[in-house]
């Protein structure tokens, strides 16, 4: 896009609709009157004559403009420096025992009090009748009512059928009001994110919040409700045991105590440990998303500087560093089973030694109730140590709850719409914006980036921003937009203070074109038209005022073409075209410009700029500007230097004295040009 290198160049490639139309050195390419790099020149020309440049060539290096700004000075950018240290903040770790406040956000989000004791109940009333349809065959094998053996079948068969559903329900109720519970703190988390300030971002890799996003929810939406329901299955299966051995053998309370004191003991210190672990194993998972997100992102620089293979062991190196965490939870499991099949061991020895002491030929109620605690107790095994396994599990997997809660409850712009201070449907109807003693800065710890600004810029004008990288440019766009909030002053659009309105009601009433295109999967429709406010000629309309008209008609679908990820089957040219088109349609009395035609040639470029001038005639307009041409017929030019108002002039005003630093740079640009 920048015609000015190629006189150094020692070959020029000229391509025309995907096809070579041209190649030789600069000297034979430029030497066609008809070409297309002669009309590419002839805009340069143009450009020039804006400027009120010279023809004649510079014999002088070519250095690098002070105009041409670093890809990464975006709207979503901050300095990337901390007067601390790093940008990225490490990501937090909670210690010791989940705080109760965290079970209480997972049942309030199931449905509340009501909810949690019905579950518990319904699990009660399934292993009580459990209990009784296992006592109802010792009671038939005494023939107690001494009635017909079809009589006990029957009542038998009913219990089993009772049971199972009783079983059926608790299970289903459980599972339902898990996945609400997971639907709600999954819309808590997704608002928490969605709603915070761009700083959030610009500390917190992509890894981390996609491991928030996909591997807690997936906990929450699956594993939580699976472990519960093993929990109090389990738990009320060792308690329905204990009760039936103790009932039948009163003698086991005795050995029960000291088993009780031991199990919690060694449960706990599991508890402990693995909670632990599986904060550890959460925190080394974020990197391999970040590091696989970066991977496929720069796969085509990655390719042209030959590092695959530095980027296949670093991902080999974080996958070994999660899998140290997951390698410690699968041995800390087999250390609590020998424990527990230790438990389990001797109370099935126990109920077995007392029923041998306790027996009675004369006793058929004892004989019959000792076989069934014996039978209980086989079981109780493996029932302890799922008991132990998924209360820890519970503990572990509800730390995924925790790191929900955290993002859940980060801090947040200021509110979409704010009633009492809503502005008229028909705000801004001028485009009147008076700024006073204006200062922000990113972040607290950092220093300011723009610095008592005052200014004011009437309806309808055209004002061109420049200064050097790190002046503050893109960062007034960010405060009129209240992307960063100002530390002191204020902004007036049209007598409304934009601090004391919703988000919302001032940013649907702006149009921005950004440097960096961004455009959604979707269709074209969707993407210059997301609610569906316009008609199809006004649609049309847009993309030929836009230039894309033709791109886009001879796809068969029109405006339903579909759009890929990031507008990646669209050049960056393109994109941004469609985004110039995406403004034009919304007719906005504020217009917003990072340099929207960076990534144009100069002949589309130029044209752009013509039908911006002549459709936004009626529209205050504020290009920041990265090619000097672009706001050289602006009505006023405001120059930036270290976040200070240095110039505020008309072009000409500025151009007439020398020592301007308006004039400095338009000197520099001559140079590279």
């Amino acid at each position: 896009h920048a015609l000015e290198y190629l006189p150094v160049c020692d070959n020029v490639i000229v391509l025309e609709k995907g096809a070579v139309e041209d190649a030789g050195t600069f000297d034979q390419v430029s030497a066609k009157q008809e070409g297309v790099l002669a009309g590419l020149l002839a805009a340069q020309k143009q450009a020039k004559e804006q400027e009120g440049g010279k023809e004649e060539k510079e014999e002088s290096p070519i250095e690098l403009s002070p105009l041409e700004e670093e890809k990464n000075e975006t709207p979503t950018a901050a300095p990337a420096e901390k007067k601390d240290g790093r940008l990225t903040t490490k990501e937090t770790r909670v210690e010791g025992q989940v705080k109760r406040s965290v079970y209480s956000l997972y049942f309030a989000a199931a449905g509340g009090a009501v909810v949690v004791i019905s579950i518990l109940a319904v699990f009660i009333l399934a292993e009580v009748v459990r209990a009784v349809n296992n006592w109802w065959v010792t009671y038939w094998s005494n023939d107690t009512a001494h009635k017909s053996a079809v009589w006990y079948l029957v009542i038998y068969i009913i219990l089993g059928i009772v049971t199972i559903l009783i079983a059926a329900v608790s299970h289903l109720v459980l599972y339902m009001r898990g996945l609400h519970a997971s639907t709600t703190l999954h819309d808590k988390l997704l608002g928490g994110i969605l709603r915070s300030p761009m700083s959030f971002f610009d500390q917190t890799p992509l890894g981390r919040i996609t491991n928030r996003i996909s591997k807690d929810i997936y906990t929450v939406d699956q594993t939580i409700p699976s472990v519960m329901d093993s929990l109090l299955q389990c738990l009320f299966s060792v308690i329905a045991t204990l009760a039936i051995i103790t009932l039948a053998m009163p003698l086991f309370i005795v050995i029960l105590i000291p088993l009780i004191v031991y199990y919690v003991y060694e449960g706990r210190f599991y508890v402990r440990s693995s909670r632990e672990i599986k904060r550890l194993d959460s925190i080394s998972r974020s990197p391999i998303y970040a590091n696989f997100g970066e991977t496929i992102d720069g796969t085509p620089v990655i390719r042209a500087y030959e590092k695959q293979e530095h980027f296949i062991q670093k991902n080999y190196q974080l996958l070994d560093l999660n899998q140290r965490a997951y390698f410690i939870i699968t041995s800390s499991n087999c250390w609590l089973g020998i424990r527990l099949e230790f438990v389990g061991t001797v109370i099935i020895g126990a109920a077995a030694l007392l029923s041998v002491i306790g027996k009675n030929p004369a006793n058929t109620v004892f004989t019959s109730m000792a076989a069934l605690a014996i039978s209980y107790s086989l079981d109780t095994t493996q029932s302890l140590n799922w008991v132990v396994r998924m209360a820890t599990d519970m503990e572990t997997q509800i730390v995924s709850v925790e790191r929900i809660q955290e993002y859940a409850e980060l801090p947040s712009e200021a509110p979409s719409h704010i009633e009492a201070t809503a502005p008229q449907a028909s705000w801004p109807s001028r485009g009147d914006i008076v700024i006073e003693d204006m200062s922000m800065r990113y972040r607290p710890e950092l220093d300011p980036v723009l610095k008592h600004i005052s200014l004011h810029i009437a309806p309808g004008e055209k004002v061109g921003v420049v200064g050097r990288t790190g002046a503050g440019k893109s960062s007034l766009v960010l405060c009129l937009m209240r992307i960063v909030e100002l530390e002191t002053g204020r902004i007036v659009i049209d007598g409304v203070d934009i601090s004391k309105i919703g988000l919302e009601d001032l940013r649907s009433k702006m149009a921005i074109i950004p440097q960096e295109p961004l455009l959604f999967s979707g269709t074209v429709r969707d993407n210059l038209d997301p609610f569906h406010q316009y008609t199809d000629e006004e649609i049309w309309s847009s993309l030929e005022r836009a230039r894309m008209k033709t791109v886009i008609a001879e796809n068969t679908a029109g405006l339903e073409a579909a759009v890929e990820e990031h507008g990646s089957n669209f050049s960056v040219g393109q994109r941004q075209l469609l985004c110039v088109a995406r403004a034009l349609l919304r007719k906005s009395k504020v217009i917003l410009m990072d340099e929207a035609t960076a990534s144009i040639d100069l002949e589309t470029d130029l044209n752009i700029q013509k039908t911006i001038r002549s459709e936004f005639k009626d529209s205050t307009v504020i290009t920041i500007a990265h090619r000097i041409h672009t706001i050289s017929d602006s009505d006023k030019v405001l120059v930036l230097d270290l976040g200070e108002v240095k110039e505020f002039d008309a072009p000409a005003v500025l151009l007439s004295n020398k020592d301007s630093l308006y004039s400095q740079l338009v000197e520099k640009s001559r140079e590279v040009e």
